[in-house]
């Protein structure tokens, strides 16, 4: 927080300097207000490399009257202790006095040579180090504090240039005025009514740790499933492992990612899933959902009335996922006293106690709203990573997860996450642009409930859900395993099928490998294939071959899945036989009769 005064001659001026200090979310008033001064300000940061920061702050003070002129200027910096600062005109270097505080930095700066008359004009400048840009896993976040009483400043803007190493420019929760490759300029007005955030940087890289806990209380063996975080347009995950290693891994219709175990009678289960997620602050990789699916996130669920009169009432009113968006910031208040118990209420009564509301009841009634609306919609349940639970609230208290919706985009053929409730606490544009903190741990779609997201899957009160900034990995791809079952038995001149089972061995899902359009890690994928074999293997050996994605494979049928050819050739060759040879005596007992009669010495 920046308190700051002039001392003019004959009147005594306190007016608001107006200081931004990178990372600290105070605000910034004047003591007293003034009209002896037109104020003028350029606030520039600029980083380095490393992180550390430079403040340079020009300052000119315009005498409205002939009488009144600066002679000295004070600040007081709460909530940080500065090290150095320096001052200076044109004519060189002011006196500064600096005095740490229990509760900040108190600057006194000397003017040494200020302009008397109207419309004279005192220039300085001050500088000083600012707190290093914090650095958050591969990206780096700048925060600046909104001003509270922009009134006794008449010209202001801010300037953020960074270096080439930091990354694009992600995320902004307000818009930059201009922007060019490295330079980032702000207005009064963006300063305002809310503070200004900035992320920078192209990905980032989360390592995970997930225990899920399974249960079979019957007297009969089970096949459960786990969904462990899938792959989005968001976010690629890698796994190091699944412990135990799953039966297999299936996609479902919403893209979850289903880990199938089989649980003895009376038995429990403990399963590990670990490895690493690349997150991306927009979507990447346009899904290919086809109408008839996209039909189905239209339809009402148990938290979701599409068809309630007072749904079909509000959303007859809304036509944009925007306008659905604006409604439910403007209508839902986050209550933090609700996390105690955060059970699930859904919208109707979300919007009869609207103050009183979760991150649930702000993606419930998105989603209601949106598919009403006739725009398709769904929910994701993940970790959001937040350093401030007022700006940026987390309510599934469940191993501290969050909720947020996604909608379709129709042109771009894609999801859409957004988050309402964030923007509603945090004032920060969550719907035209994200961040790269959401990490998506499942996907609801088809059902409001189920599957359940990682950190919910109890057995007690243990902590299941570890999730942390890490460097960034590169993760080897590697080929399909391919098999090939053939039959037991092989016949010619009829149709056989062999079995061929896909088996993704790598850390990452692989997408396309003809005929699925995904295997994810540690999945298999099992077709059917038809061929037709020679009645003589082994003269022509029959080859069943398989090429997909990356892999291919001849596969040689071995000669014992012919023995029942082998057989039934024995046996035809063996009848054939007999069948000649009794034909042959025949023929001859016939012939040597004939001979006999024809013959007269035989008579």
């Amino acid at each position: 927080m920046v308190f700051s005064k002039i001392k003019v001659v004959k009147r005594f001026l306190f007016f608001l300097s107006s200081l931004f200090i990178i990372h600290y979310s105070s605000f910034a008033s004047p003591t007293a207000a003034s009209e002896d001064f037109i104020v003028n300000q350029q606030i520039v940061y600029t980083y380095q490399d490393s992180g550390s920061g430079t403040v340079t702050e020009s300052i000119s003070l315009t005498n409205r009257f002939s009488t009144s002129y600066a002679r000295q200027y004070h600040l007081r910096l709460l909530g940080t202790n500065i090290t150095s600062i320096t001052a200076a005109d044109v004519q060189g270097p002011l006196p500064v006095e600096l005095t740490e505080t229990e509760s900040g930095s108190q600057v006194t700066v000397q003017l040494l040579h200020p302009s008397a008359g109207k419309d004279r004009v005192t220039r300085f400048t001050l500088s000083y180090p600012a707190p290093a840009a914090i650095t958050r896993g591969q990206v780096k976040e700048v925060s600046i504090p909104q001003i509270s009483d922009p009134s006794q400043i008449e010209n202001y803007t801010l300037v953020v240039k960074i270096p080439g190493s930091y990354g694009k420019l992600a995320y902004s929760s307000s818009p930059p005025s201009t922007s060019s490759d490295l330079f980032y300029t702000f207005s009064k007005d963006q300063l305002i009514s809310q503070p200004i955030k900035l992320t920078f940087g192209n990905i980032q890289a989360f390592n995970f740790q997930l225990v899920f806990h399974l249960e079979n209380s019957s007297l009969q063996p089970q096949l459960q499933a786990v969904a462990i975080p899938p792959d989005t347009s968001y976010q690629r995950v890698f796994y190091d492992l699944i412990d135990p290693q799953p039966i297999n891994v299936l996609p479902d219709a919403d893209g979850n990612w289903l880990a199938y175990f089989r649980l003895p009678p009376k038995s429990r289960l403990d399963i590990t899933a670990s490895g690493q997620a690349h997150l991306q602050n927009t979507p990447q990789n346009p899904s290919s959902q086809s109408d008839p699916l996209l039909t189905s996130y239209l339809q009402p669920d148990q938290y979701w009335p599409v068809d309630h009169a007072r749904i079909q009432e509000i959303a007859a009113g809304l036509s944009t996922p925007k306008q659905v968006y604006q409604y439910v910031t403007s209508t839902l208040k986050y209550d933090t006293s609700r996390l105690a118990n955060s059970a699930r209420r859904g919208v109707l009564v979300a919007l009869d106690n609207p103050d009183t509301s979760l991150c649930t009841d702000f993606t419930d009634l998105f989603i209601t709203l949106a598919r009403a609306a006739g725009v398709p919609a769904r929910e994701v349940n993940g970790y959001a990573y937040s350093t401030d639970p007022q700006l940026r609230p987390l309510s599934l208290v469940t191993d501290v997860l969050h909720a947020w919706p996604q909608y379709w985009d129709l042109k771009n053929k894609t999801w859409v996450d957004v988050d309402p409730t964030w923007e509603s606490t945090s004032k920060s544009n969550y719907f035209d642009q994200f961040d790269f903190n959401h990490f998506a741990f499942v996907i609801h779609g088809q059902s409001s409930e189920s599957p359940l997201a990682a950190g919910q899957y109890k057995q007690g009160s243990t902590r299941d859900v570890a999730v942390s900034f890490a460097p960034y990995r590169s993760f080897a791809a590697s080929p399909l395993k391919i098999e090939v079952v053939p039959p037991r038995q092989i016949l010619p001149f009829i149709q056989n099928q062999a079995l061929v089972r896909l088996t993704n061995t790598q850390a990452s899902a692989i997408y396309n490998p003809s005929p699925v359009s995904i295997i994810p890690p540690f999945g298999k994928f099992e077709y059917l294939v038809d061929f037709r074999s020679s009645p003589f293997p082994w003269l022509t050996p029959t080859v069943i071959s398989v090429s997909t994605h990356d892999a291919y494979l001849d596969y040689n049928i071995a000669q014992n899945h012919y023995l029942l050819w082998y057989l039934l050739l024995t046996i035809a060759a063996s009848v054939t036989l007999i069948v000649m040879v009794l034909f042959a005596h025949h023929a001859w007992s016939v012939h040597h009769e004939r001979s006999r009669w024809t013959n007269p010495l035989r008579r």
